[in-house]
Parts: C-alpha cells; sequence; structure tokens
C-alpha cells in the first residue's frame, strides 16, 4: 500500500491472462518518468471474511502490485501507524513493513538474442519501476562475465530511454555459448562509488 500513489496498479506478469479493458488514463512516476499503461482490470480479493473487488491499471514496467488512495478510500481504510494495522471495510488487517526499493530497479532483457563467436550485440532491456519514488538518475551497468568467454560491458543507461540496451561481448567460437533469453532479469542496486547520480546493475 501507498499513500503516495494516485492509483493502483498491478504488473501485467501477475495477470498474463486477464483480459484488459482500455484507458486513456496517463500515469506518471514520482521522479516525472511516464508509466505506460496496458489497460484496466477488476480483481476480486479477500481478507479475512471480507469478499470485494479493486480496479487496476495494468502495467508491464513495474515490478509489483501497488494499493493506492484510490483503492485506501473506495474501501474506507483507516490505517493505524502506532498498531501497524489497517481497517479496511471494517475489517482489521496487521501489516508489515519492508525496506524501500525506491533505489532499486529490476532490468529485463527484451527478446532471445543470440551473439555470434567473437562478435558484441546490443541487447534490448527495460528498466523496470519498484517504486513510485525511484530517483530520476541515470543507471550504470557494471562489466562482469556473464559465463567462460562471454561479457557484459560498462553501460550507461538514460532514465528516459525507451530504447535501452546493453552490450554483450562473446569472445568464444561458438555461438550457443552467448545466448540471452527473453525475460532474464538483472538486479539492480545503489552504486554507492559513483560521483554522479547513477545506480548499478549487478547480477
Amino acid at each position: 500500500m501507498d499513500t503516495g500513489c494516485e492509483k493502483s496498479l498491478v504488473p501485467r506478469k501477475l495477470i498474463p491472462t486477464a483480459v484488459l479493458s482500455p484507458t486513456e488514463l496517463k500515469v506518471y512516476a514520482a521522479n516525472g518518468t511516464a508509466i505506460p499503461i496496458l489497460g484496466t482490470v477488476r480483481l476480486g480479493f479477500c481478507i479475512g471474511s471480507l469478499s470485494s473487488s479493486v480496479d487496476l491499471l495494468v502495467s508491464d514496467c513495474v515490478d509489483e502490485m501497488m494499493l493506492g488512495v484510490d483503492f485506501l478510500t473506495q474501501h474506507n481504510c483507516r490505517w493505524y501507524f502506532d498498531r501497524k494495522q489497517i481497517d479496511i471495510d471494517g475489517q482489521v488487517v496487521p501489516l508489515k513493513s519492508q525496506p524501500s526499493h525506491a533505489t532499486v530497479r529490476r532490468v529485463i532483457v527484451q527478446e532471445d538474442t543470440c551473439v555470434a563467436p567473437r562478435t558484441q550485440t546490443n541487447v534490448p532491456v527495460q528498466l523496470n519501476l519498484s517504486s513510485w519514488r525511484s530517483p530520476h538518475a541515470d543507471w550504470l551497468v557494471e562489466s562482469k562475465r556473464w559465463r567462460p568467454g562471454v561479457f557484459m560491458s560498462r553501460t550507461l543507461l538514460s532514465d528516459d530511454s525507451d530504447f535501452a540496451a546493453v552490450k554483450v561481448v562473446n569472445t568464444t567460437a561458438y555461438k550457443l555459448a552467448a545466448v540471452l533469453h527473453y525475460h532474464t532479469v538483472f538486479t539492480v542496486q545503489a552504486h554507492e562509488k559513483c560521483d554522479t547520480k547513477c545506480f548499478a546493475i549487478v547480477a
């Protein structure tokens, strides 16, 4: 749940077969980045004896479900911070806190890619938001060995780019040594040694 989020969202990966209704609503993260919306869906849920539903925006650029102010208002929610509880339509639910993921992002390979022997290839990727509060910044991919003879080079990804890519080098004589599959995921963490406002992607 997020009181700074006006609309509730759900990742498409959690409901891959759900039929979506079209919407022209435009949504932006706190840093001003536009969040592409695929459509809307109504999902049912149960909390104890309470059965209800929630209207959600669906996006393939977020990593986790976010229940925003629209949900909190619709279901007459009262948040008891001192008791770590929330009242949802009269049903009291205990809450658990989790560390902020504002400076953590996931980078997902967008298509199957095979790097030919002794060549380098730009592999298209997508940067997903894990929080509405992700900072507006450039993101640094640290170089690493993917597997013996296959390396990912150091790359700076723009926060605004619709065509992001990371460079992968295959130094072997084998084509199958460098195959990256659709939806391969990199983990994104803050880079403490970076002098500018950027973040590092590490495997």
